[in-house]
């Protein structure tokens, strides 16, 4: 079962960004770069979240581009590695991966013809026409 993502009311997105707005454009709030543009991300990863009420202003941040991918890249493992907790505190075990199972191939007997052992002489090929004759 999954859970839907909580996202941001409206009132709160513009107050995130109004909290990060400069003059000359938007204050990322991880690094402090001056972009054009922000996107506003949960501060904790929201899958992580374990009391689920309203989202205020504190629960968001807005960030550049570079500091949100690096932080989802961060998020996506921590939260990986939380399911795995969980399901190792429930005991799910991973299944094994295990070879399939046949029931082989009968072996067979190579046996070359005598003939076909004989070396054959490779034909020799014919010298090259010229493509356009001199008249």
């Amino acid at each position: 079962m999954t859970r839907q993502r909580q996202e941001f009311s409206r009132a709160v997105k513009v107050a995130i960004k109004r909290r990060a707005m400069r003059a000359t454009g938007y204050e990322c709030e991880c690094c402090g770069a001056i972009v054009a543009y922000v996107e506003i991300d949960h501060r904790n990863p929201d899958a992580l979240q374990v009391e689920k009420r309203k989202l205020t202003e504190a629960d968001g941040w807005a960030i550049c581009e570079p500091c949100h991918d690096r932080k989802t890249r961060g998020d996506v493992r921590q939260i990986a590695k939380a399911k795995r907790q969980e399901a190792c505190y429930l005991g799910v075990r991973k299944s094994q991966a295990r070879r399939i199972q046949n029931r082989g191939f009968e072996p067979v007997e190579k046996s070359i013809p005598s003939d076909r052992l004989a070396r054959v002489e490779k034909s020799t090929i014919p010298d090259r026409r010229p493509m356009f004759e001199e008249k």
